[in-house]
């Protein structure tokens, strides 16, 4: 998915979306500001990474109210956590201002009934009561049956004592729990800039690229055109070559993308055929990217989700082989892409050639195996180190 076209609908979403994400979280949090921001944040990350998966769903709300509940509840559970000062001991919780809210005593008495409920509990009377989800969605964000959510809330926080105790009319107001939880929720405060949202989203991007691409048992190193530095994860030990990348869904891609009989150069490699609608991104002495012409991928050659790669090396033809036009390939696929190898033809320099491409892209491995069957190494590639 293009960059600036994910950076436009997050910041979009984000201020949208980012206060009553805020307002979540206090009331999960019980009024702890420091933990639900910390919460938003990861919530906004996580969304961000996962943009082009949540934007083909079209649920972004959705799936943000599901990263944020799974992160209270994950670190909830965590009994090592320690914060300095927290809400979760009201003797370490200073008073709130009572401008904060209408009725203040009602909202510390809301959080404090929210308090007493285990957090997943907590989670069910905030998704059934101030989310407003039936007991079927309710389940799904919480990833249990059906049934569970109206087991784990049979009491919201109308029914605890100290809340009825603080509260002058009852009647009024602790009868409507979608009211009285909207208050204890809060304003939300006063947004920050998307742009502090994004930089933090944009960051974990790159250290997420960087741990794909780099990580794993070794590095297949491809010190691209300039300066740019581009990597893919291979195996020493692995017989069948390059290792996986992670599960992620690749960008859409038109299927059937076709293959051209047109040569092209990416010196020192020519390929005999062309993939329609696909251009050399980067190239060097060990390998070459290619991308599709339509934005539908980044434009950063370490990012080689969505891409055509072609790389050089000293490793291991690898298994799963099948003769074609009289040489022998090995074919690998991974969750979201497919890895071909062969050996390079006499006369050129020796060693493997491999091509990963996406899945998405639509193509045959008999047309693939014809693609790579027109790759020539030529006098100057250097085999990757891996």
């Amino acid at each position: 998915m293009d960059t600036s076209r994910r950076d436009t609908e997050f910041t979009a979403f984000v201020v949208a979306h980012r206060t009553d994400l805020v307002r979540m979280a206090t009331l999960l949090t019980t009024g702890d500001p420091a933990w639900a921001e910390d919460l938003v944040q990861g919530t906004l990350t996580r969304l961000y990474l996962a943009w082009p998966k949540v934007r083909r769903a079209d649920n972004p709300v959705g799936y943000a109210r599901r990263s944020l509940t799974n992160l209270f509840v994950d670190e909830s559970r965590r009994a090592h956590r320690r914060r300095e000062a927290t809400t979760a001991d009201p003797a370490l919780a200073g008073p709130e201002p009572r401008s904060s809210a209408p009725d203040p005593d009602l909202r510390a008495a809301v959080l404090a009934a929210l308090r007493d409920l285990a957090p997943r509990q907590r989670a069910v009377v905030v998704l059934r009561h101030w989310v407003d989800l039936d007991v079927a969605e309710t389940a799904r964000v919480l990833d249990r049956h059906r049934e569970v959510p109206e087991r784990q809330g049979p009491r919201p926080p109308a029914a605890h004592p100290r809340a009825s105790a603080a509260t002058p009319h009852p009647g009024d107001a602790m009868t409507d729990l979608h009211r009285t939880l909207d208050l204890a929720a809060g304003t939300g405060g006063d947004a920050p800039a998307a742009d502090a949202d994004l930089a933090r989203a944009r960051q974990a991007l790159v250290h997420r690229r960087r741990r794909r691409y780099t990580g794993g048992l070794a590095a297949l190193a491809l010190v691209a055109v300039g300066s740019v530095g581009v990597t893919v994860a291979v195996s020493n030990d692995d017989p069948a070559g390059p290792a996986a990348t992670p599960p992620t869904t690749p960008p859409a891609a038109d299927p059937g993308v076709r293959l051209v009989a047109e040569s092209f150069d990416a010196a020192p490699y020519t390929f005999g055929l062309t993939p329609e609608g696909w251009s050399v991104q980067a190239s060097n002495d060990f390998g070459v990217v290619i991308a599709p012409d339509d934005g539908s991928v980044d434009d950063n050659p370490d990012s080689f989700l969505g891409k055509l790669v072609v790389m050089f090396d000293a490793n291991p033809l690898g298994d799963g082989r099948v003769e074609h036009d009289g040489r022998t390939f090995s074919i690998r696929g991974d969750s979201d892409h497919t890895t071909i190898s062969t050996r390079t033809l006499p006369g050129e320099p020796e060693g493997v050639v491999r091509i990963q491409y996406p899945d998405s892209a639509g193509w045959s491995e008999e047309s693939m195996l014809d693609f790579l069957g027109s790759v020539h190494v030529g006098e100057g590639a250097r085999q990757s180190v891996g």
